[in-house]
């Protein structure tokens, strides 16, 4: 695990890493490197196999000191995600997707943040194609504080540098839904940002590799339910009308996700029905629903590297802050 470093001593701030992979032969290694060079070293290094059937295991084993856990059944992602946390020791949980990874000083940068009443520390992220090229530098667009409102209204937690408070979660019944098939990250995210502080740094910490193939995008069909559903949820853990605003907004937003799903299936013509409800909410609903006309327009401005580079160049996740 590098001998300039005395991984088993005694840490102030003691963070489990959890590594899910599933056939992840092709990044392993690059994830699991990004760990062991941070400058700043966990209390543990948890690899979560969920029935991986490649070489992914020959290439774990090259490693000393990981904790290594293969899942006697494969389950969704958040069912894994919540599996391997049950079993970490850390007070705070860093997650890490196979194919993404950290620059060294990540875990160094948010330790000097961490506190009872802070919930969630995360960062700004480069996003890159599987070749590596930079589609985008992604800063976060909020100052630190209460971000529910805000995290409504615009999402932009990724999953590649939330340090969690693993104690937070325990105590308030929280974790990654096991029933979610595309959305649990965020729905635990948000339910973290209606009861606890959010620490953004506005430094870049790590890299998420852009995939039109990932896990998300095959389950676009879940993303308006399950949007409802944690926005369901937020509901009866605030018990006030302070949110209901935002959460109405972010209902229309869920309209927006169904239509997404629909035009993926090619049905565009309920896609213009939806869009055109919508006309008059937010201006981008007004494009959308002139492109919906143009279902290889539409397709192509919604793949996602496209989409990366298409919603900056319009400004859609323009800085909250300015």
């Amino acid at each position: 695990m590098g001998e300039s470093q005395n991984y088993f001593t005694c840490h102030l701030v003691k963070i489990s890493v959890i590594l899910n992979v599933h056939n992840g032969e092709h990044f392993i290694k690059r994830a699991i490197d990004s760990v062991i060079n941070q400058t700043y070293q966990p209390l543990e290094i948890i690899i979560w196999d969920n029935c991986s059937t490649d070489g992914t295991k020959n290439i774990i084993r090259n490693y000393k000191n990981l904790i290594y856990y293969k899942s006697k059944i494969k389950t969704n992602l958040g069912e894994a995600r919540e599996a391997a946390r049950k079993v970490a020791k850390g007070d705070w949980i860093a997650y890490l997707d196979v194919d993404d990874y950290w620059y060294p000083n990540r875990l160094k940068e948010q330790i000097k943040f961490t506190s009872p009443e802070v919930g969630l520390i995360y960062a700004g992220v480069d996003e890159k194609n599987r070749n590596g090229k930079l589609l985008r530098k992604k800063s976060p667009l909020y100052k630190s504080g209460m971000l529910l409102a805000e995290q409504l209204r615009n999402f932009d937690i990724d999953m590649v540098t939330p340090l969690i408070n693993n104690n937070l979660l325990n105590k308030n019944n929280l974790g990654f839904s096991k029933e979610m098939k595309a959305s649990e990250e965020q729905d635990l995210f948000l339910k973290i940002c209606a009861i606890a502080t959010v620490v953004t740094i506005p430094k870049t910490l790590g890299v998420s590799t852009i995939r039109e193939d990932s896990l998300t995008n095959k389950c676009r069909e879940y993303w308006s339910i399950e949007r409802n559903k944690t926005l369901d949820d937020l509901e009866l853990i605030l018990k006030t009308e302070e949110f209901s605003s935002a959460i109405k907004k972010a209902r229309i937003q869920s309209e927006y996700y169904r239509a997404s799903y629909l035009a993926s299936i090619g049905d565009f013509e309920n896609v213009r029905k939806i869009m055109r409800s919508l006309f008059n909410k937010r201006s981008v609903f007004k494009f959308l629903y002139l492109i919906s006309f143009s279902p290889p327009l539409w397709n192509f401005l919604h793949r996602r590297s496209v989409k990366i580079v298409f919603t900056d160049f319009l400004k859609l996740n323009k800085n909250a802050n300015d």
